[in-house]
């Protein structure tokens, strides 16, 4: 009896501990990946120069604490790619601090440290023993629905309490940003709407990819919480998460009931946003021709200083600079224009390590995300690179099992002779 009492006890105990995982990594995802809204507040409450200072930590104590609760050490190939992309970082801060007196040195650090985290983040979760890695799909699952839920309950409560529930709005009011063209916009967990409607598409990614069963009802939270954001960049991001529920899908009558739920939710969308398409159409959408003119910028730049670039944070500021123009709305241009070659090579990298999951979708959300948005790697890579993480880790499992499987049949026939 005491036997069975403490084997029931262990395994209650067990539970106990997996819940604890799961919990703690929702919370790391939606702080650390979704969580540019509390970073910029707690930036702006202690007047801190960047949101990183306030990530950075946080992502490099998680790993810390999972490495003393038994983590193994990244494999010696992803120290391989690490090293590459140091060696990248280090050859292109040489050519700054020759060709860009003054530059500024910190945020390009910031910048080091993210891209050197992807691989180290990646190696985590494809090296994650059981009490990690079969914890991830449930995090995943939770993730996106409290970040879908929290930008649908924001708009369902806007117009019944007159006020916005959005994580920055609550916390620092004075730097939440809520556009007037287009009536009430949610940001939930982000800084602003239009990172809202970018940072469902990677939990959708996360879900994806850990949580095959919940892809369906996913896209469709996906869906509703985009539109809620009004966000012009989640076109795209919705395009894309189709994109790879449709591949991912094998049965031809779930492709064909897929299609015909994707034409149905375009023409909503569509219809949803007819008073910004109209806007958009008359030539009169300021992020649209915001993006048009970095567009033009970066890549006047681009042709005129490649291969060196012009330099780190250098964009529209030499004799010929344009008043007025933002220098740095699409991320991968303006990286190229900045650091020329070394920039190429960096987002070739990256996107490199991101295909290793053996699945299109973590890239193509990145490389969206960089087509869109001007921020050097938003923190929403580290969730695609969780994403990535998760599928080696599943492929290698897969392939272990019939090795297993045959050695545990070997056993048992040498057991009965």
């Amino acid at each position: 009896m005491t036997g069975a009492a403490s084997v029931v006890e262990g395994r209650s105990g067990l539970r106990r501990y997996a819940d604890g995982v799961t919990l703690a990594l929702v919370l790391g995802l939606l702080f650390t990946g979704f969580g540019d809204g509390f970073a910029g507040t707690v930036r702006f409450r202690f007047g801190l120069p960047s949101l990183w200072v306030v990530l950075l930590p946080a992502v490099g104590a998680a790993l810390f604490l999972a490495y003393r609760r038994g983590l193994p050490l990244p494999d010696l190939r992803y120290g391989a790619e690490a090293g590459f992309l140091i060696c990248l970082l280090a050859l292109g801060a040489v050519q700054q601090s020759v060709a860009n007196e003054g530059y500024d040195i910190i945020g390009y650090a910031q910048f080091s440290v993210l891209v050197v985290l992807l691989v180290i983040v990646r190696a985590a979760f494809a090296e994650a023993p059981d009490w990690l890695h079969l914890r991830v799909p449930a995090a995943a699952v939770i993730t996106h629905v409290a970040l879908c839920g929290y930008l649908i309950a924001g708009v369902a409560a806007y117009p019944l309490i007159g006020r916005d529930i959005s994580a920055i709005n609550l916390l620092a009011p004075a730097v939440a940003v809520q556009p007037e063209l287009y009536g009430y916009r949610p940001s939930g967990f982000s800084g602003e709407p239009s990172l809202a409607g970018l940072g469902v598409g990677f939990s959708y990614v996360l879900v994806f990819c850990a949580a095959p069963r919940f892809r369906i009802i996913g896209f469709v939270l996906l869906l509703f919480a985009g539109v809620a954001t009004k966000a012009v960049a989640f076109f795209p991001v919705a395009l894309v998460a189709a994109l790879g529920l449709f591949l991912g899908e094998r049965r031809i009558t779930v492709k064909v009931v897929l299609l015909y739920i994707g034409v149905a939710a375009a023409g909503l969308i569509l219809i949803l946003f007819l008073p910004r398409l109209a806007r958009i159409a008359g030539g009169g959408d300021a992020s649209l021709v915001a993006r048009a003119n970095s567009i033009a910028l970066n890549w006047r730049e681009i042709v005129g200083a490649f291969p060196l670039g012009v330099g780190w944070n250098r964009i529209n500021t030499g004799p010929e600079a344009v008043a007025g123009v933002e220098p740095s709305i699409l991320f991968w241009l303006s990286l190229t224009a900045q650091l020329g070659a070394i920039g190429l090579l960096l987002i070739g990298a990256v996107l490199g390590g991101l295909s290793l999951g053996g699945h299109p979708l973590p890239v193509l959300m990145v490389a969206t995300m960089g087509l869109l948005h001007g921020a050097l790697l938003h923190p929403f890579t580290l969730v695609a690179a969780v994403a990535t993480g998760y599928l080696v880790a599943e492929r290698r499992r897969r392939a272990q099992r019939p090795a297993e499987e045959s050695s545990s049949r070997w056993a048992s026939a040498q057991r009965a002779t």
